[in-house]
């Protein structure tokens, strides 16, 4: 396929999608690396770190930054990457509301910020990798 020019929209979508990779990836690396970080969250928040398996918070974390590097970069293959890391979040997300059922944690900002807003930027990387492909900018 030829690869046409790209909206300046890409460029932007694409650096945000990196960055907010980028801030995932050092969180997650916060929270092993500090336990006293995590002491410092609300119990809700900390209760769905302790619990959830390492595997699967850094399997999520390299998908969804190879994901937006790949894009980044006008690979196709990003969009596999992003959706691999789309359903990564969901099962992060039925964690979060698992461990908020348990503790009666069902605090809309927090639960919010730790479930909805993933979720939603995940979707949104997905689509908008498709829609490159689609319009023949990787």
């Amino acid at each position: 396929m030829i690869k046409l020019k790209v909206h300046w929209s890409f460029w932007l979508i694409t650096l945000l999608g990196v960055l907010w990779s980028a801030l995932g990836v050092m969180n997650y690396l916060m929270q092993i690396m500090n336990p006293e970080f995590v002491a410092s969250f609300p119990d809700l928040q900390r209760s769905v770190i302790e619990n959830r398996p390492d595997w699967a918070t850094a399997g999520f974390a390299v998908s969804v930054f190879l994901g937006s590097l790949l894009l980044l970069f006008k690979k196709s293959i990003s969009f596999y990457f992003l959706l691999l890391s789309l359903l990564g979040t969901i099962v992060v997300v039925v964690h979060v509301l698992q461990v908020a059922a348990v503790t009666n944690g069902f605090e809309v900002p927090q639960l919010s910020m730790m479930a909805g807003m993933p979720f939603i930027v995940s979707s949104i990387l997905v689509w908008y990798s498709k829609l490159a492909q689609k319009r023949g900018w990787l």
